[in-house]
């Protein structure tokens, strides 16, 4: 035999059941729907929104590896041609740097026999000219008896 509490408990139960069931019936026809479809509905859009703000991570996390494992010095990368110090003495020196794209930063500097440094822009006592896919024409006044040529490829950017 069930004792008065328990009967209470029950009851309080199927009553509160009750309530409970009468109020999603009720949502339920002011919707248009079972209000739990949408919680699952938005907590699938949500997951949906999830996936794909982790593969843009993931995907900029590979971009990032990628860019921090080429090998740099400084803030420049080592360029493609380095023609290392060649005598000059005042004649225009035809350099063969077979890079096979003109779309390049060159970058000269000037050696005297004491040591001293000059670079381009600077006097105008180093020049270039007749810059090709293949091979660059520079010049070095008679006191820079050494010139150096760095030549750097420029990419397109990625869009």
């Amino acid at each position: 035999m069930l004792k008065k509490k328990q009967v209470l408990a029950v009851v309080g139960i199927a009553v509160i059941s009750c309530l409970v069931g009468t109020m999603f019936n009720a949502m339920a026809t002011d919707t248009g729907g079972n209000p739990w479809d949408k919680v699952w509905t938005t907590m699938s859009e949500f997951q949906t929104k999830v996936d794909s703000l982790n593969a843009t991570i993931a995907e900029l996390e590979a971009r990032v590896s990628e860019l921090e494992s080429q090998p740099t010095t400084g803030f420049l990368s080592e360029p493609a041609y380095d023609s290392g110090w060649v005598y000059s003495d005042g004649y225009i020196i035809t350099l063969n740097h077979n890079l096979g794209t003109n779309k390049v930063f060159v970058y000269l500097i000037g050696r005297d026999d004491s040591g001293l440094i000059s670079h381009s822009g600077y006097g105008n006592d180093l020049q270039w000219s007749s810059l090709s896919t293949t091979h660059i024409d520079v010049f070095g006044r008679y006191d820079k008896k050494y010139v150096r040529v760095m030549i750097w490829k420029i990419s397109e950017l990625p869009t």
